[in-house]
């Protein structure tokens, strides 16, 4: 056998060249016979080269995104439980962590000033954000394209439909979590103290600690990275599902997850539909901006406030934004979400 050290014939399958791009084929191919002397190759042997030698392009890996994942939920954890730790030991003292009840009652009082909200808020979605985008620096595309930070295939002026649209999936998740367990969990009770709690200027840093940064280092992390390096080898359904799990999972209390799950999954099917994680950021926010003005005005529990009109309102026009955002994603064709180079679709912004 012989190997080929150019081309193969025109017509015939090419090897690529350094840069990954097809070479052109030409009649002038070369060869290494047995006794390693260069020779040309007879019109049989260029239609006879070993398909092996060939080079083929690697097929993208899924368990550098799975691990990606998981290593950001971990790290996340821990840098919390270890800042929280220190705040406890230098604001109360050590005495507070062998007593339950002092260390919840600490809890409670510390996340009422705004430095307590810092401790507790901030780390582990600095943790998430900074795994996103060092796994991303790493990869051979742009970190743009690598977390989808990129125009996408929806018109802008669709966005803000979708956007309006998402709470619905977060209200219906909540009404779903109360009538199975009459209350939504420790954690996210203890979140909506926190942030009813805030008056005057703190609220803008509720707004920023709460709605901004999950948004966006939550959606790069697993819409961004995770979801789009997924879709690239697995069915939509089944990348959807792992990076939604992700997503629910980093929340870590039981109710929590069951409560975020499914505004996972639909935050997952607008980054695929759309093709941009840009999007997604805008509809997390959107969500956690309505939690805290119903935090801080207590209208927003549909099921415990039947009296008041406003939260079945609210509802009822998120439920019709919601409808119609799913018609503008049914208006766009199933391509993969990974940008194609040099379409108009892969355009950082």
């Amino acid at each position: 056998m012989v190997t080929v050290i150019t081309a193969a014939r025109k017509g015939v399958l090419s090897p690529m060249s350094a840069d990954d791009q097809p070479r052109n084929l030409s009649d002038e191919t070369k060869a290494v016979n047995p006794d390693g002397q260069v020779c040309d190759l007879s019109e049989d042997e260029k239609l006879s080269v070993d398909i092996t030698s060939l080079r083929t392009v690697p097929k993208p890996r899924i368990w550098t995104a799975l691990v990606v994942g998981m290593l950001a939920i971990i790290l996340a954890t821990i840098m919390a439980t270890f800042v929280t730790l220190v705040a406890v030991i230098v604001d109360a003292g050590r005495e507070t962590l062998a007593a339950p009840n002092l260390f919840f009652a600490w809890i409670q009082e510390f996340s009422s000033r705004p430095q307590g909200l810092i401790v507790l808020l901030l780390p582990g979605q600095v943790v998430f954000l900074i795994i996103a985008l060092g796994a991303a620096w790493l990869s051979p595309v742009s970190v743009y394209e690598r977390v989808g930070f990129v125009k996408g295939r929806l018109p802008i002026l669709m966005w803000p439909l979708i956007v309006a649209g998402t709470p619905f999936v977060g209200w219906l998740a909540h009404l779903l979590l109360l009538a199975l367990f009459d209350h939504t969990g420790e954690q996210l009770e203890m979140l909506d103290q926190m942030v009813g709690h805030q008056q005057g200027g703190a609220l803008v840093l509720v707004f920023f600690l709460v709605a901004m940064m999950p948004g966006i280092s939550e959606e790069i992390l697993f819409r961004g990275y995770v979801q789009r390096r997924l879709l690239a080898r697995l069915p939509v359904w089944a990348a959807i599902g792992i990076s939604s799990s992700l997503f629910a999972t980093a929340h870590m209390e039981p109710l929590h997850i069951i409560a975020v799950f499914p505004l996972g999954l639909w935050l997952g099917v607008v980054a695929w539909r759309s093709g941009s994680v840009i999007l997604v950021i805008l509809c997390h926010i959107m969500n956690n901006t309505l939690a805290i003005v119903s935090s801080q005005s207590g209208v927003g529990d549909v099921a415990h406030d039947g009296a008041d009109p406003f939260p079945l309102i609210g509802l009822s026009l998120s439920g019709a934004f919601f409808l119609v955002a799913l018609f503008c994603l049914g208006w766009t064709t199933r391509e993969s979400v990974l940008p194609t180079s040099g379409t108009n679709d892969d355009r950082p912004v």
